[in-house]
C-alpha cells in the first residue's frame, strides 16, 4: 500500500475526512511554497495538491490563473518544482499530489516525468485536460514507479461515465462540484450531494470534492458524504494577500499613485501633462486673403456666411487649424510625448 492509499485508509478507519489544500508552486516563490507546504502539514493537512504552473490553465479561474502567471514570471519551471518537492520531502512525509496539464508532462517526457516525480517524493498526479481514454501511456509509465494517476468526474457525468472513470483512476477520485472553472463560491450547487450519493453507490474508492469550496461550512457540508475536501482559490487568495496586510487606499476605482508606464510622461498621465500646455494661437487671415473652397462645397461652408476670421494652416510642424490633431490625436493619444516640441496639442481633444 502506497503512502497516499495508507493516508485515506487511515482516515476512513478513524471516521475522519481528508483536508487537501492547494498551492500554486512558485507563488509567491518556490521557497515560500516549500515553507507553506511544511506548515500545512504541521497544521493538520492530510494531502497537499501542488499546482505546476502552465501558460494556458483552461480549468482554472482568475485567482489561480494570476497565481500561475506570477509563478511563470518568477522563472518557475517543472524541474525547479521537482527540486523543491525533494526539499519538502526531507521535512515532512505528508502525501503530495501534482495538479497540472498534459503539455508540461509531454514536453518533459512521460517516462522522465514519472521517474523524476517519484524520485522527488511525489505520490500522485492529476492532469486537468487528460481524459482517461487518452491516459494510457502516462498511466503505464506511472504504474512502473508507483505514481497514482487520478481523474476528474464532472457534475454532468452520467453513471456509466462515472463507472468508467472510477475504474481508471488511482488512489482517489476528484469530483468537480460545479460546472465552470476553479474559484471560491458563496454557495455550493444544490445537486452536489445527490451526485456524491450516486458516485458512492458506484465505487468504494475515496472521493474528494473540489472547485468552489471556500468556507468551513462548505467543508463540513461536503464532508458528510465525501472522503476529502480540496480548498484551492480561497487559500491562494490568502497566500497572495494574508490577513493584516496593508493595502493601498483607493479613490473610486483608481489608486492614488499611478505606475510609470507607456501611458505616462514624467510620472503623470498624458492627459494631465497636455493640460499644462498652452496651445499657440493660429494666424488669422485678412480680408485680402479669402479662403479658397473646393469645388462643389456645401453652402454652409461659404465663408461669406461666416464673417468670423478663419484659422490658417501654420508652417513647419505647427498644426494650425487642428485638422491633423483631430485625425491623429484620437487614434494615437499616447504618442503625443514623442512629437516634436513645436507641435501644439489642443487639450480639449483628450477631455
Amino acid at each position: 500500500m502506497t503512502r497516499l492509499e495508507e493516508t485515506f485508509a487511515s482516515l476512513r478507519r478513524r471516521g475522519e475526512r481528508a483536508l487537501m489544500p492547494y498551492f500554486t508552486a512558485g507563488d509567491p516563490s518556490l521557497d515560500a511554497t516549500r515553507r507553506l507546504v511544511v506548515e500545512a502539514a504541521k497544521r493538520g493537512a492530510d494531502v497537499v495538491e501542488l499546482g505546476i504552473p502552465f501558460s494556458d490553465p483552461v480549468a482554472d479561474g482568475p485567482v489561480i490563473q494570476r497565481a500561475t502567471q506570477r509563478a511563470l514570471a518568477g522563472g518557475v519551471t517543472l524541474p525547479r518544482v521537482l527540486e523543491m518537492v525533494r526539499e519538502v520531502r526531507a521535512e515532512t512525509a505528508m502525501p503530495i499530489v501534482f495538479l497540472t496539464y498534459y503539455n508540461p508532462i509531454l514536453a518533459f517526457g512521460l517516462e522522465a516525468f514519472c521517474r523524476a516525480a517519484d524520485g522527488a517524493g511525489a505520490d500522485g498526479v492529476l492532469v486537468a485536460d487528460l481524459p482517461p481514454e487518452e491516459a494510457g501511456p502516462l498511466r503505464a509509465q506511472a504504474d512502473l514507479v508507483g505514481l497514482h494517476v487520478s481523474h476528474f468526474i464532472a457534475p454532468t457525468s452520467t453513471p456509466e461515465r462515472m463507472k468508467k472513470i472510477a475504474r481508471a483512476t488511482g488512489a482517489f477520485i476528484y469530483l468537480v462540484s460545479l460546472t465552470g472553472v476553479t474559484g471560491a463560491r458563496s454557495e455550493l450547487p444544490p445537486d452536489l450531494m445527490q451526485h456524491l450519493r450516486v458516485l458512492r453507490t458506484i465505487t468504494t474508492k475515496p472521493i474528494c470534492v473540489g472547485f468552489g469550496i471556500a468556507t468551513p461550512e462548505h467543508a463540513a457540508l461536503v464532508g458528510r458524504v465525501a472522503d476529502g475536501v480540496i480548498v484551492g482559490s480561497a487559500i491562494v487568495n490568502l497566500v497572495r494577500a494574508p490577513p493584516g496586510l496593508a493595502r493601498p487606499r483607493l479613490r473610486g476605482r483608481r489608486l492614488h499613485r499611478r505606475p510609470q508606464s507607456a501611458f505616462t510622461r514624467r510620472g503623470m498621465p498624458i492627459r494631465a501633462h497636455l493640460l499644462r500646455w498652452r496651445p499657440r494661437q493660429p494666424a488669422q487671415r485678412t480680408e485680402s486673403t479669402p479662403r479658397r473652397l473646393p469645388s462643389g462645397a456645401a453652402s454652409h461652408m461659404d465663408p461669406s456666411r461666416h464673417p468670423a476670421p478663419v484659422a490658417a494652416m501654420g508652417s513647419g510642424n505647427s498644426l494650425g487649424d487642428g485638422a491633423f490633431e483631430r485625425r491623429f490625436c484620437r487614434r494615437n493619444p499616447v504618442l503625443w510625448g514623442r512629437l516634436p516640441s513645436t507641435v501644439e496639442a489642443p487639450c480639449d481633444l483628450l477631455r
